[in-house]
């Protein structure tokens, strides 16, 4: 009987030395980092103070902290924080007193003095609130929150007319962290899901039925996307997203393009932009020449005047040609089917480059063999020149 109610002592005692031991270790992981909660609507979170000094202060506790729960020194502090309202009962006496408080500091920097430690938890939560506020998020998707600077409270002397409200302080210490990113090192990860937007993919198809130069769109349709996203802010500069999953709401619809490849050259219809917008005909083609006959047409027109590409094509060649042509763009349309320009005095274009209707490519001008500023333009079917003036449409 002895024996048992022996064991059962020792096990009692084992127990209770298991909990202090653990409570030990609560309290020693409890002084390196401190949670501060703060309440939105349906969620609570933890802005964490990574560095704290609440260890060192609950050693170091002022009796003058005590009376800050009296009646005498709550209401010097009410009187000496509403000093701007000239109240004129202010006790005198009261704000030269001496009091043993504690120094807000950040970084060696002191922001303001208050009577209670426990005020350092206020000034703390205010800064995340502020916090959340300029960045704009929404509290719910708050995953955590950290402060990695050092808010420290330090045991000072001081007079009652040192003394700042925590708002004031909390408000100096995010405004100085502002300027100075580094003060406080704030960092925030936020968890959200986003609907974007899926642009509708394009397919472009080759249609013998439509003219080079022409295009059927069948419009498609934009889908849509939920993703779940982890973004890093520090400070107020966003450092990293990370896309965590996807989900598609509505499957894109694609964009098909017709894009026509028969040649209207052959079906005799007009489909080339006039290449010079003003100026005139100066010369036609088939015109009698010394030993051969003129290959296009010259436009006369005033040196540095746009030119632009007659139809859809490829540039195939851009620089100098020493058989007379000058500054010349060639432009191909179709394996069988190209576009002339010579004489320019600027190039504005490059070889390979893809070029529009009405694109402009160049300016004109009189280089090579030619007596005045001018463009002569060619089309030229299997490298065999034709007259472009039946092809060219009249405005």
């Amino acid at each position: 009987m002895y024996s048992q109610k022996k064991d059962e002592k020792c096990v009692i005692i084992k127990n209770t030395l298991s909990l202090i031991l653990l409570t030990i270790l609560l309290f020693l992981i409890g002084g390196i980092t401190k949670g501060y909660k703060i309440y939105g609507n349906t969620k609570t979170i933890q802005c964490i103070n990574v560095i704290d000094d609440s260890s060192e202060l609950s050693q170091e506790v002022s009796k003058d902290v005590y009376l800050a729960n009296s009646i005498s020194v709550s209401n010097t502090y009410n009187n000496i924080v509403n000093l701007n309202s000239k109240n004129s009962n202010v006790n005198i006496e009261n704000i030269n007193r001496n009091v043993n408080g504690f120094a807000i500091t950040v970084d060696n920097n002191v922001f303001g003095y208050v009577l209670s430690a426990q005020e350092k938890d206020t000034i703390i939560k205010s800064v995340c609130e502020s916090y959340i506020r300029e960045l704009g998020v929404n509290i719910e998707d708050i995953s955590y929150m950290k402060i990695n600077g050092n808010i420290k409270t330090t045991p000072t002397e001081l007079k009652l007319c040192q003394l700042s409200e925590s708002s004031e302080i909390s408000k100096e210490i995010y405004e100085a962290s502002i300027v100075n990113k580094n003060l406080l090192d704030l960092e925030l990860s936020l968890r959200t899901f986003e609907e974007e937007v899926i642009e509708s993919p394009v397919r472009v198809e080759e249609d013998s039925s439509i003219y080079m130069g022409e295009e059927v769109v069948m419009q498609g349709e934009d889908g849509k996307k939920e993703v779940y996203k982890e973004v890093i802010y520090e400070g107020l500069t966003k450092t990293e997203e990370t896309v965590l999953n996807e989900n598609i709401l509505v499957e894109p619809v694609t964009t098909v393009v017709h894009k026509g490849s028969k040649n209207p050259y052959y079906d005799g219809v007009t489909f080339l932009t006039r290449p010079v917008e003003g100026g005139y005909i100066s010369s036609y083609y088939g015109e009698e020449r010394v030993n051969s006959y003129h290959k296009g047409l010259d436009i006369a027109e005033n040196q540095g005047e746009d030119i632009i590409a007659s139809f859809d094509g490829e540039v195939i060649f851009a620089g100098y040609n020493d058989g007379g042509y000058g500054n010349l763009v060639i432009v191909q349309h179709s394996d069988d089917m190209k576009t002339y320009y010579a004489h320019l005095s600027e190039i504005y274009v490059s070889p390979n480059k893809e070029v529009k209707k009405g694109e402009i490519i160049g300016a004109v001008g009189s280089t090579g063999y030619s007596t005045g500023p001018h463009l002569h333009f060619e089309l030229r079917i299997d490298d065999a020149p034709v007259n472009p003036l039946n092809y060219i449409v009249q405005k």
